[in-house]
C-alpha cells in the first residue's frame, strides 16, 4: 500500500510538471480533456489519494504498536529481598526456596564449591545476566559471603567472556571493588575481599 501511495503522489507531481513544461504535448491535452470531466483535476485527485493512503498507513502502524503487548519486565530485584525473621540463615533458605529466578536457574546453598551457587542450564546470555542481577540483589541483603559461584551448564557463549558479564551484573547491587571475579571452565567464581565472619569456616 505504501508503494501505491507514493506512486500516486509521484504521478500527481509528474502531471503538474507536464502541464507546466509541455502544455501542448498530446498526453497533456488528453489529461486536460479528462480534467474537464472530473470534479477535480487528475493531478489533485492522485495527490490527495496518495496522501490519504500514507496517512492511513501511519495511523494503522500506530494502532498496531499500541495494541502490541509490552515486553515482560524482568522480575523485580526488590521482590527478592528475604523475609526478615531475625535469623539470616533461615531467611536465606526461605529466599532460595521461594524466589522467582529466571527459567533454567536454581540457587543452591552450602555447596562444596561455594556457600551460594547459582546454577543455570541452557540459558542465553541475557537470561544469565538477569539471573545474576537477581542473585546480586539477594546477596546485598545478606552478610557478605566469602564466595559464590555461577555455574553455566550448556549455556550459549556470549559475545564477551562470561566473567565480564557476571562482574557487570553483580555490580548493579554490589561494590565491584570488593570482589574478585575468576573465570572457570563452565563457571565463574566470585571471591569477596571482606567476607562477614558470621558465615564461619
Amino acid at each position: 500500500m505504501r508503494g501505491l501511495a507514493i506512486g500516486l503522489v509521484v504521478l500527481a507531481v509528474a502531471l503538474t510538471a507536464l502541464a507546466q513544461v509541455a502544455p501542448a504535448h498530446p498526453a497533456n491535452l488528453q489529461r486536460a480533456e479528462l480534467d474537464s470531466q472530473l470534479p477535480l483535476p487528475l493531478a489533485s485527485i492522485s495527490g490527495l489519494v496518495g496522501i490519504l493512503l500514507l496517512v492511513h498507513q501511519v495511523w494503522q502502524a500506530q494502532r498496531a504498536a499500541a495494541r502490541r503487548p509490552a515486553r515482560p519486565a524482568a522480575p523485580a530485584l526488590a521482590a527478592e529481598t528475604p523475609r526478615r525473621t531475625g535469623d539470616w540463615r533461615a531467611d536465606l533458605r526461605e529466599a532460595a526456596r521461594t524466589m522467582s529466578l529466571e527459567p533454567g536457574a536454581s540457587l543452591l546453598l552450602d555447596q562444596a564449591a561455594a556457600p551460594l551457587v547459582l546454577r543455570l542450564e541452557g540459558a542465553p546470555p541475557g537470561r544469565v545476566v538477569r539471573a545474576v542481577e537477581q542473585l546480586g540483589a539477594l546477596v546485598a541483603t545478606l552478610p557478605t559471603p566469602p564466595r559464590l559461584r555461577v555455574e553455566l551448564v550448556g549455556c550459549a557463549a556470549p559475545p564477551s567472556p562470561w566473567h565480564h558479564l557476571v562482574s557487570r551484573a553483580l555490580a548493579e547491587r554490589l561494590d565491584r571493588g570488593g570482589m574478585k571475579v575468576i573465570p572457570q571452565a563452565d563457571a565463574v567464581d566470585v571471591l569477596f575481599l571482606n567476607p562477614d565472619s558470621r558465615w564461619g569456616g
